[in-house]
């Protein structure tokens, strides 16, 4: 599992891109979490993204808008991703009894950590 975490100097789109690489074919990558924080513009994005079924490549999710319409870090989005076990162990992989069935990303928990941080 990679989380990619990227503040002002990198753009959405190159963001995107760098969630493709830690999918190439030579990864054993299975879940990739991606966090886009603009602090000028007070605003953050974050969605998941899943090796494609082809073995190579990334299907991204996400509930929230990319930019220009992202969303500001001063209101609750009221988003939660439940990422399947499956998914994060991968096929084939015995998933612990003690696991929960997701994995669950809450976006405003996510926002809040950012407000911490005096943004």
């Amino acid at each position: 599992m990679v989380a990619e975490v990227a503040v002002n100097h990198e753009g959405p789109n190159r963001l995107l891109d760098d969630a493709g690489r830690y999918f190439g074919v030579n990864t054993s990558i299975r879940v990739w979490i991606g966090v886009k924080v603009w602090l000028k513009g007070r605003k953050f994005w974050v969605g998941w993204g899943e090796r494609a079924a082809g073995g190579a490549g990334v299907v991204i999710h996400t509930n929230m808008f990319f930019p220009p319409n992202h969303h500001s870090i001063d209101n609750p989005v009221n988003v939660v991703y439940n990422i399947p076990m499956t998914t994060v162990y991968g096929p084939g992989v015995p998933i612990p009894q003690t696991n929960a069935a997701t994995l669950d990303i809450d976006t405003d928990a996510i926002r809040r950590v950012i407000l911490q941080c005096g943004i």
